[in-house]
């Protein structure tokens, strides 16, 4: 397989609705995917005109940009956004996209697993205890933590600065306090 990773078209930066963002020559794109420089209007034509915005999705130059590319064709003055450029490489039916399409898979395949297998912290609350929310940074040993000294911290910080504290009742420990997932984050991230 190809890798996909350090032969992708090298990027140019052009102005789009007053922002500076990275494009591709539409004809370094063509050619990376496989496809030979013959078709390359008709390409277009199918392609990009009828699925994709000018000036939002690609730019057509009047004048060649400074490119990598060595022919030039009075087509190859269509520059598409990087995300143009992915939605053209997953719709195309060469090889190199069919590889870009099982790459992408692949990538999506394993953030996934990575992000499955990371504990998480109930998305509807905002407050945590400081258990809670270190258990969920894995730090599942605690035995030796201090947490009262921390908790007299938070608690000092919460009240200096106006900011509300709940109660959870422990069949353990008593009351908790539980603090603002934000506050919490700033604390241990010292």
């Amino acid at each position: 397989m190809k890798d996909l990773t350090t032969t992708y078209p090298a990027t140019i930066t052009v102005q789009l609705n007053g922002s500076t963002i990275n494009m591709i020559d539409i004809s370094e794109l063509h050619r990376f995917l496989g496809y030979t420089k013959n078709n390359l209007k008709r390409w277009i034509s199918s392609q990009l005109l009828p699925n994709f915005d000018e000036n939002q999705d690609y730019v057509l130059a009047p004048q060649p940009v400074e490119s990598s590319s060595p022919e030039r064709v009075a087509l190859s003055y269509y520059y598409i956004t990087l995300d143009t450029a992915k939605h053209l490489a997953l719709m195309s039916h060469s090889e190199i996209g069919k590889q870009y399409r099982k790459y992408l898979i692949s990538l999506e395949k394993d953030n996934l697993a990575r992000l499955e297998s990371q504990p998480r912290l109930p998305s509807h609350k905002s407050h945590y205890t400081i258990r809670d929310f270190l258990n969920f940074r894995g730090f599942n040993n605690l035995i030796d933590f201090d947490s009262s000294s921390t908790a007299f911290t938070l608690t000092k910080l919460c009240n200096k600065n106006g900011i509300e504290i709940l109660k959870k009742d422990s069949k353990k420990w008593g009351k908790l306090n539980q603090y603002p997932y934000e506050m919490l984050v700033a604390y241990f991230a010292k």
